[in-house]
């Protein structure tokens, strides 16, 4: 979603990691039982830990390299393709159409490649709401 509304790597990597790591009432119970120096070298080297990964990471991973969103012509399209290495098994497509996705040691895949012209506009919508985006057309 945060790349859906533009933000940089960067800023998606320093928004998560600072979620994670820098929760208040961890800070307060790290002063009762740690003191207050050790916390505020933890905050600091956590901080300055959390800028460092978000400059490496936003020169390592590039959004154009970041599958999250795709524009097909609904005329061009005339067959799914699952990767199966990014399927997470969450079964969202084997729900909404049962009659092409199927659920197989964890993982979706199809029970037929093909898709009828009438269904196009319905498989153009559970490619957009696969989570990872494993689901393509072509």
């Amino acid at each position: 979603m945060l790349l859906k509304k533009g933000a940089s790597i960067w800023n998606i990597v320093i928004i998560l990691s600072a979620w994670a790591v820098v929760k208040v009432p961890m800070l307060v119970n790290e002063v009762k039982f740690l003191g207050l120096k050790f916390m505020v070298v933890r905050w600091i080297l956590t901080i300055i830990s959390i800028l460092v990964m978000a400059y490496i990471v936003s020169l390592i991973v590039k959004r154009e390299n970041i599958p999250f969103e795709m524009k097909v012509d609904n005329k061009d399209i005339n067959s799914i393709n699952i990767k199966e290495q990014y399927c997470i098994g969450c079964g969202l497509c084997t729900r909404l159409y049962p009659d092409i996705f199927v659920t197989n040691d964890g993982k979706a895949s199809l029970i037929k490649g093909k898709i009828e012209k009438d269904t196009n506009l319905d498989i153009l919508e559970i490619v957009e709401k696969c989570p990872v985006k494993a689901i393509q057309l072509s």
